[in-house]
């Protein structure tokens, strides 16, 4: 079985119809900005529920995060959607009580199956308040998030109302987009209710969009502790003060300060942390580091020693530096000039409206023949000769009286024939003008 590191981010949502409220929908995604694409049909996916275009578009009101793996996402979303049945909650504090749907066919014959009590934005938040407070779920680093300013209305009132609070520490934020309003930053600002919740509202990130769902966040951190085990030699527990040996440092854990150079064991740290909060539990959830003495959160430390502990793949794609674009040797650079020199475009033009600077039409009104590449921008009239002789070698080879003869037949046969935008410029008649090459004069017919 193949041991993959801790998600970088898995979320359960509820959605909103924004043409009739009544319509709910709850589910789970790594990426919660694609998924409401789909929903609302701008991208292939969704559910069939969703997919009824009098109900689009759909709405994002609120998400849970914070899931050890995406089985355990799946199991909470399937303990929303079914509240009534599911075993995480003892039937004695269910709010929604299971119901039974008969159906009796032509036959006859009576068929019972249980039904799905009537949802409400409500019971939905209740249910979720229920969840987040058993013990399977209490213990886990969830964090709830609402960008419905209504919906997170509807939430501070059902918490006020319960009679059991949530976890001691876990976070529910109002976070909004732009164009979305907030409460006053001085009451929601880093505030802690009385049911021991910290309450936060910020309008930074831009709702869904500033949720982070990859791993990017963590490359300093990934770098640092990287750095720092494969480096320092000597290192000592933060915790226990005891020698850190070469084999244990792969599964040593890092604080992920800045300027904190802290190095623990992964049991040392477990235990002071389970120590300072008093808790008995086998898991921890967050304590100050023995060293600097921040705030951390385990479920941080553990995602960054899965990543570079199961999947060295992506460490190494995170950690891997932009390749440096190496100048060009001189050699090479003349090489490539003359290259491109040779494969010159002919163009004639008597304006300077086109990016490169042309110079005006020579005396008597004749248009010069000049010659443009990508490496050169403009070059002079010689170089254009002879880029030409280079191009039709063959024609312009002048070794015998018999050659001669014959180039200079073909050079009254040969041509090349103008662009349009060219012809167009300089006010040629819309019939195909040509003209000689360039080693003879330019002659143009306008008998035509």
């Amino acid at each position: 079985m193949e041991v993959r590191p801790l998600p970088a981010f898995y979320c359960c949502y509820l959605l909103r119809s924004t043409v009739h409220h009544a319509s709910l929908y709850v589910g789970s995604t790594p990426n919660p900005l694609r998924r409401l694409g789909q929903h609302n049909g701008h991208s292939k996916g969704g559910a069939t529920r969703t997919s009824r275009s009098t109900l689009r578009p759909w709405e994002m009101t609120c998400i849970v995060s914070g899931f050890p793996s995406q089985v355990a996402a799946l199991q909470f979303e399937w303990a929303w959607q079914n509240a009534h049945l599911t075993r995480h909650i003892p039937s004695d504090e269910r709010l929604s009580q299971r119901t039974t749907i008969t159906k009796i066919s032509k036959s006859g014959r009576v068929r019972k199956r249980p039904g799905r009590p009537r949802s409400s934005m409500g019971g939905i938040l209740s249910n979720l308040h229920l969840l987040l407070r058993v013990n399977t779920f209490s213990r886990w680093p969830l964090e709830l998030r609402f960008f419905c300013e209504d919906v997170h209305a509807t939430w501070l009132k059902w918490a006020e109302q319960a009679e059991e609070k949530l976890r001691e520490g876990m976070v529910v934020k109002l976070n909004l987009d732009a164009q979305g309003s907030l409460r006053s930053s001085m009451e929601t600002q880093n505030e802690r209710s009385d049911s021991g919740q910290i309450s936060t509202a910020t309008q930074t990130a831009g709702g869904i969009q500033g949720v982070k769902v990859d791993y990017r966040h963590l490359i300093p951190y990934l770098e640092k502790s990287t750095k720092l085990l494969e480096s320092a030699k000597g290192i000592t527990c933060g915790s226990c003060r005891g020698s850190i040996s070469e084999a244990a440092r792969k599964m040593a854990l890092v604080c992920p300060k800045e300027a904190c150079k802290g190095v623990f064991h992964l049991s040392c740290l477990a235990d002071h942390f389970l120590q300072s909060s008093g808790s008995e539990d086998l898991v921890p959830i967050e304590s100050n580091c023995p060293r600097c003495k921040e705030v951390l959160l385990w479920k941080d430390l553990v995602q960054e020693l899965t990543i570079r502990t199961r999947d060295p793949k992506t460490l190494a794609k995170l950690l891997k530096k932009p390749k440096e674009k190496k100048a060009m040797e001189p050699r090479k650079a003349a090489a490539k000039r003359r290259k491109s020199k040779t494969k010159a475009t002919l163009l004639l033009t008597g304006t300077e409206d086109d990016d490169t600077k042309m110079d005006d039409l020579e005396d008597g009104g004749r248009p010069r023949l000049v010659a443009r590449s990508a490496a050169d921008g403009l070059v002079t009239d010689e170089d254009v000769s002879s880029g030409a002789s280079e191009l039709d070698e063959d024609r312009c080879n002048d070794s015998d009286d018999d050659s001669d003869k014959e180039d200079e037949d073909e050079n009254e046969n040969a041509s090349l024939v103008l662009s349009p935008r060219t012809k167009a410029l300089l006010g040629f008649p819309s019939a195909p003008t040509k003209i000689p090459p360039s080693n003879l004069p330019i002659v143009i017919d306008d008998s035509e």
